[in-house]
């Protein structure tokens, strides 16, 4: 239900800034991804998704994105491999544009859309979030007018993963790689 939910409210997002022409970007690339206190090796997977840019003022700029995201990492105890998929709406703020530099950040909140980590451990059980959220902080480069690159760091703030005796909280940190192209 979580994940209808989302989707609807990123499309009444999307619908209120269409009084300008809709120009979509493609958002593609690869993240190398962990989850604090449980993870021992970082693992790499991908996202895939598509954005809404909205011009702010000449130097400034937000865009709306919908985003796939799959997490791989591997556990401290036994190196199982625990992936975790998510679609994410991200609030991402385009600011100090600076010749084909600039500096963004904003907010993320992903629902959770599968998991195999409950079938590790006995320990695991189902109090488990359906969603992250947090934010990240980048750099970008324009390397086309309609093709630029950025490299984000993501810090989720919720405890995705519970167990019966654990003390932590296991939130996701990701490094993400990606390649952005504007259609006209």
């Amino acid at each position: 239900m979580n994940k209808y939910i989302l989707v609807i409210l990123c499309l009444i997002t999307l619908t209120a800034f269409t009084q300008s022409k809709f120009k979509p970007v493609l958002r593609v690339g690869v993240n190398n991804s962990s989850i604090t206190k449980i993870t021992s090796n970082n693992g790499m997977a991908y996202f895939l998704g598509l954005a809404y840019p909205v011009k702010i003022s000449s130097n400034k700029s937000m865009q709306i994105e919908l985003v796939y995201e799959s997490l791989v990492t591997k556990t401290k105890e036994s190196s199982n491999k625990i992936k975790i998929d998510f679609v994410t709406a991200t609030l991402n703020f385009n600011i100090l544009k600076k010749n084909k530099f600039n500096a963004l950040g904003g907010t993320f909140v992903s629902v959770l859309t599968s998991q195999n980590f409950s079938q590790y451990s006995p320990g695991f059980i189902d109090l488990t979030p359906n969603l992250d959220a947090g934010l990240f902080l980048g750099i970008g480069y324009n390397i086309l007018p309609n093709l630029n690159s950025d490299l984000r760091y993501k810090i989720g703030f919720i405890d995705v993963i519970n167990m019966r005796d654990d003390i932590y909280n296991n939130q996701t940190r990701m490094l993400q790689l990606g390649i952005n192209y504007k259609f006209n």
